[in-house]
């Protein structure tokens, strides 16, 4: 780190270089190892591949017929069409869009950085930038054709602007505080004060809205931090009002696609219509806390064996009921079934924080001893920087916030280490300040307090 606090620019470009070629490495090697018939291992990417086709050629937006017409939201198929677009055909080879996803893994470990140095300052922001670009968990997010290679780097543009808003609220300009000319605080008026914080929620609000058409499972974290924010910082007003021009501004970002939902079904859906297949893939009498999606041939078929039999005209399209009757019968054998629902969170819970992945295809010895060499480690350290710089404090809470409320999140729906992979990014800040902690203490021979650390702004 530069004595003044800059960016050392060598170092920066360093690692995101370094992040780049892992990812692109990653992916051809992986797109190397699947057979030739097989375009992609995942089935949502041949989705996402799809959609992205049918944005290219301005075909109507519907993955397969009319009756997956709000199947997924439209940001991660925009990324691909984007890349049809740039190459100028709308079937390129599978190779260009793995480079296409390690572009935006490299962008992720970009956002890491910025957020990572806003909080506590350069050496650390290039410790957490290392340990990202190099992370067997991170390099997937910009190898596989998957919505989370969009999603990242709007996560974290978000907390960022989050975290902008609320210093431009106490006055302080940011990580270091604003200050004067003679070196002492900055008198900012009560008007410009609510304007730079109100900006930075706006502008916070729009990424939200961004994160939530590439990953529609962001829609709650808005309103679920504010809430815990709303409990433990204050003044309250602020909060309110801070997270109410945020809260605005997504609902704004996410209107046309609402729009055009109403549009198609005649009725307000927020994402997609989606929720019942994935409520029913976690409580059902068939979960098993991984995701097993063969019951969605047999409840299409018997939907549309009850319309041939009573075909009266129906106000609901064929994919509402359909995703009504999925959600109406998760809901209903979980009321029936509480004691299995817990244990199906707690076995969710597990496949989550797995120190290696549970899917078959990934369950090699190899890739075990890797992920857990690299995972618990960098779990250790997380745990080492949160309670280092203060377990209340807003900056960790907010790095730690993503990983609670995604597996919160997905102890309903269905758990997997794919699920916890965005939240890593932001646990590995943290476990970059628990590097740079252990680091020092090894260094002066005694414990640093968090007030008194390089880079920790003492704001809370």
């Amino acid at each position: 780190m530069t004595k003044d606090g800059r960016w050392p620019t060598r170092r920066l470009i360093a690692v995101l270089v370094l992040a780049f070629a892992a990812r692109l490495v990653a992916g051809y090697w992986w797109q190397g190892r699947l057979p030739a018939e097989r375009r992609f291992y995942f089935g949502d990417s041949e989705s996402y591949w799809q959609l992205g086709q049918s944005i290219y050629r301005g075909q109507p937006y519907q993955y397969g017929d009319a009756d997956a017409r709000i199947f997924r939201t439209p940001g991660f198929p925009l990324v691909l069409g984007l890349l049809f677009q740039l190459l100028g055909d709308d079937n390129p080879s599978v190779y260009w869009a793995r480079a296409w996803m390690a572009a935006w893994g490299t962008l992720a470990v970009a956002g890491v950085m910025v957020l990572a140095r806003a909080i506590f300052g350069a050496e650390v922001a290039c410790l957490a930038g290392l340990l990202v670009a190099v992370s067997p968990e991170s390099i997937p997010l910009g190898t596989f054709i998957l919505s989370e290679a969009g999603f990242c780097p709007f996560m974290l543009l978000h907390l960022y602007c989050w975290l902008a808003a609320r210093r431009r609220e106490k006055g302080d300009g940011g990580a270091r505080g604003a200050r004067g000319a003679s070196g002492a605080p900055a008198t900012l008026t009560a008007a410009s004060l609510p304007l730079h914080s109100i900006a930075w929620a706006c502008a916070g609000g729009i990424a939200a809205g961004v994160a939530v058409l590439m990953r529609p499972s962001w829609l709650l974290f808005l309103p679920f931090a504010a809430v815990l924010e709303f409990c433990i910082a204050a003044p309250r007003r602020q909060v309110v009002l801070r997270s109410g021009a945020m809260f605005l501004a997504m609902c704004l970002t996410l209107t046309p696609w609402w729009i055009r939902n109403y549009q198609v079904c005649g009725r307000w859906v927020p994402t997609t219509l989606q929720v019942g297949a994935s409520l029913y893939d976690g409580l059902s009498p068939t979960a098993r806390g991984n995701s097993d999606m063969r019951f969605v041939p047999e409840y299409v078929a018997q939907l549309r064996a009850d319309d041939a039999r009573s075909p009266v005209i129906r106000g609901a399209s064929f994919e509402e009921r359909l995703d009504q009757r999925l959600k109406e019968d998760a809901l209903a054998w979980a009321r029936a079934h509480p004691w299995e629902v817990v244990r199906l969170a707690g076995n969710k819970f597990l496949r989550i924080w797995s120190p290696w992945p549970a899917d078959q295809g990934m369950s090699g010895v190899l890739v075990r001893v890797v992920i857990a060499g690299t995972y618990l480690p960098l779990l250790g350290l997380a745990l080492l920087g949160w309670f280092a710089v203060g377990w209340r404090k807003w900056e960790a809470l907010l790095c730690v916030l993503p990983a609670v409320y995604f597996t919160l999140l997905h102890m309903i729906f269905v758990g997997s280490i794919r699920y916890r992979q965005p939240a890593m990014l932001t646990l590995a800040i943290l476990a970059a300040c628990g590097l740079a902690e252990w680091l020092r203490r090894r260094k002066s021979g005694h414990s640093v307090s968090a007030g008194n650390q390089p880079g920790v702004t003492p704001d809370g």
